[in-house]
């Protein structure tokens, strides 16, 4: 009888064994992070000065909800984050806890980082925005987004950037025009460029600015390269691209300061980080539309990423890198009267000093900004139509550079 009941518990004990080895036999699988490869070249020699690009026709038709984002056929929860602020209100910041001692902010995105990236000047890149020169590489880890009319009624960006030392193939980098690098000064950032308008090198010179251009600097210039991927599908003057560490290198050569001049004020004010800009007096903003010429910009707001998803010409803008569509916790609209020159290449003349009006968008509303910038090198300044300073959802920023409030288009729903 004891040899029964021990053969039949080690038989019960073997068929237990039996069933957890099964179930634990599951198979395992890794992501693929290959990076792409890239190749240094000989320093650039040619002149980029001017340019001009072929016009192009666009849509400006709305995009429509389901062009947008599937899953916004339903509506969307209440977010998570708290919204703490009235635009016009009194003690607005009631409320937020102060940052813990040893906490530093980042001046482009109002998040908590290490104090040497809070203390770290940036850099502002000048990026190509025509249709042949699509996607941008790297464009998504901007941390401030500028778009400028230039001539042929299309478009440049500018993207301002602070953790690019990991950053591989930014570009393709073209060259400067004058207003841009009132914008850069915005955020005392170093100037990356590939040549420029000979009234931007007039500037550049006068105003001792702090740039790194591929063309007309051979101390720097062999920092840049020739990205092998774009070769191959694009135009030769589509190609220039330069990496977080040859920043770095071109920017020691050249032995610039790191660090924020003592004399900078941040435009971008934020309020703490985990909260949600509650713009109570404004109006609701779906989408917003830019048009400029023979390019238009929209933003249509994601309620599910609380986020104004970029599109250019009703594509979706992507990042040529990570293959996502560019999205904005912030977009700025600031109106800033265009000149045009006449001269050979159908220049124009931004008005980036002075002051002027705007709009601001965070959360699925907008509401009315006035902006004003004393000189060239000064910093913007940036509040709400009451004079109270203008105040951010921390994130990433797109300001937008506009010739005229007739240009822009708001669908509320």
């Amino acid at each position: 009888m004891k040899h029964r009941i021990r053969f039949a518990a080690q038989s019960i004990a073997f068929c237990l064994s039996l069933l957890l080895l099964f179930s634990c036999g599951q198979n395992v699988t890794t992501e693929d992070t290959t990076d792409i490869a890239v190749t240094t070249t000989a320093p650039i020699t040619e002149v980029q000065t001017t340019e001009t690009e072929p016009m192009t026709e666009s849509v400006t038709e709305p995009i429509t909800e389901t062009e947008t984002e599937t899953e916004a056929v339903t509506e969307a929860p209440e977010p998570a984050y708290p919204t703490v602020i009235d635009e016009n209100g009194t003690d607005a910041l009631t409320g937020i806890a102060p940052a813990a001692d040893g906490t530093y902010i980042d001046p482009l995105t109002g998040t908590a980082v290490a104090k040497e990236e809070a203390e770290r000047r940036p850099v502002a890149i000048m990026l190509n925005n025509i249709n042949v020169a699509l996607p941008q590489q790297n464009i998504g880890s901007a941390d401030i987004l500028y778009e400028c009319q230039v001539e042929g009624y299309l478009t440049r960006l500018m993207g301002v950037y602070n953790d690019y030392e990991d950053l591989k193939a930014i570009g393709s980098v073209r060259s400067s025009r004058e207003y841009y690098i009132d914008f850069a000064a915005n955020h005392d950032a170093i100037y990356v460029h590939a040549g420029g308008s000979e009234e931007a090198y007039r500037n550049l010179k006068s105003r001792k600015t702090h740039n790194i251009d591929a063309v007309n600097d051979y101390n720097v210039s062999g920092y840049f390269y020739r990205d092998p991927n774009r070769l191959g599908r694009m135009g030769y003057e589509h190609t220039l691209v330069i990496d977080g560490d040859k920043i770095n290198g071109a920017i020691a050569a050249k032995k610039y300061r790191t660090t924020y001049s003592s004399s900078f004020t941040n435009p971008l004010q934020f309020i703490g980080e985990g909260q949600q800009i509650n713009l109570v007096n404004g109006t609701k903003a779906k989408q917003l539309t830019v048009k400029f010429g023979a390019h238009t910009t929209q933003f249509v707001y994601s309620a599910s990423k609380n986020l104004y998803m970029r599109w250019q010409n009703n594509e979706k803008h992507i990042d040529g890198i990570t293959g996502e569509q560019l999205g904005f916790e912030n977009v700025v609209v600031l109106f800033c009267p265009y000149t045009l020159t006449k001269d050979d290449y159908n220049h124009i003349e931004v008005a980036t000093t002075g002051k002027g009006k705007g709009y601001y968008l965070t959360g699925g509303k907008k509401v009315d900004i006035h902006w004003s910038k004393s000189s060239g090198d000064a910093q913007v300044k940036l509040y709400y139509a009451s004079g109270k300073a203008l105040t951010l959802t921390p994130g990433k920023t797109n300001i937008e550079i506009v010739g005229y409030e007739s240009a822009t288009s708001i669908i509320e729903e």
